[in-house]
């Protein structure tokens, strides 16, 4: 559970509203219900009774919420206390990060920097690549992590980590018995996205011209991270980055990896707070060298 979740169930509550909560956080209102939904998840409890557009707390909910708002004054209180009265002096960042493609320990790394650096408000959004690319571009975010192919002359950049890409698929599809799995295996297979990307990422299009393939592509309504879901229900052949790619899933052969950068606007100096977070990931991006795929770690600012 990441504290997250909880607020933006209380902001849920607030306005009992799944519009009205989305417009305050700024988010999508799947970003709402995702966050709810992993919150039932954790409870192993259905917080809400949903009618339409309408819904009621469960006796679970009510539990929840009163907790969630408890920490929410605390967590205030705390913060006043600490910057006694100071917080209009931080400088903010606006940050912008496709968490679903990242590894989980670039995760971790923000949210440590948060914890270590009280000088900076660090503002985290959850937006697709292409997004990314275009709040970098009108300034409307100041720092953002993205794949490779999509920086644009006005962007400059640095190389973060780079993601292997693994194929996913249903427990009885023929891949299952397979170490790996070339281009020309995918070449007959239903590829799954998530409608955020809108067309074939740049990294896995190139992989695939490369090589000659034209698989048929699928679009669904869900985010990134559920594209195993679905391959593994048998909807098709998901290419996820390695720690969502789940228990039935093969490396590809050649491997397909995506770039991944740290971006910001060519047309303006970094602040200070700005260079030392990009020195902070850049020193610590390396990924850890021992144990399984590490799980998948989220926040969502904006679907």
């Amino acid at each position: 559970m990441d504290f997250y979740q909880l607020d933006y169930f209380r902001i849920l509550c607030k306005y009992g509203n799944f519009t009205k909560a989305s417009e305050e956080l700024m988010v999508t209102q799947p970003a709402v219900s995702m966050a709810v939904k992993k919150l039932e998840e954790e409870f192993q409890a259905e917080l809400l009774i949903r009618d339409g557009k309408v819904f009621e707390l469960t006796q679970a909910g009510e539990t929840v919420l009163r907790h969630a708002i408890a920490i929410h004054n605390e967590e205030t209180q705390m913060r006043q206390e600490l910057n006694a009265g100071l917080l209009k002096k931080r400088e903010v960042v606006r940050f912008a990060v496709p968490f679903t493609m990242c590894p989980p320990h670039i995760s971790r790394l923000l949210f440590q920097y948060m914890a270590q650096n009280q000088s900076v408000t660090l503002h985290l959004f959850q937006k697709g690549h292409a997004a990314i690319a275009k709040g970098l571009s009108d300034r409307s975010i100041d720092l953002g992590i993205l794949a490779k192919d999509m920086i644009n002359p006005l962007l400059r950049q640095q190389d973060l980590v780079r993601v292997e890409i693994y194929a996913s698929f249903s427990p009885e599809h023929p891949f299952q018995n397979c170490a790996a799995v070339t281009p020309e295996m995918l070449a007959q297979e239903t590829l799954l996205f998530s409608k955020i990307f809108r067309h074939l990422p740049g990294y896995v299009n190139g992989y695939l011209e490369q090589h000659g393939i034209h698989p048929k592509v699928q679009i669904h309504d869900g985010f990134p991270d559920g594209d195993a879901k679905m391959a593994q229900a048998g909807y098709g052949v998901a290419l996820v980055p390695r720690h969502l790619a789940g228990e039935h899933s093969a490396p590809l052969c050649p491997p397909l990896y995506c770039e991944l950068t740290i971006a910001w606007s060519g047309k303006i100096d970094l602040m200070q707070e700005q260079k030392d977070l990009i020195c902070y990931l850049l020193e610590n991006a390396d990924p850890p060298q021992a144990g399984p795929p590490e799980q998948p770690m989220t926040d969502s600012r904006e679907g």
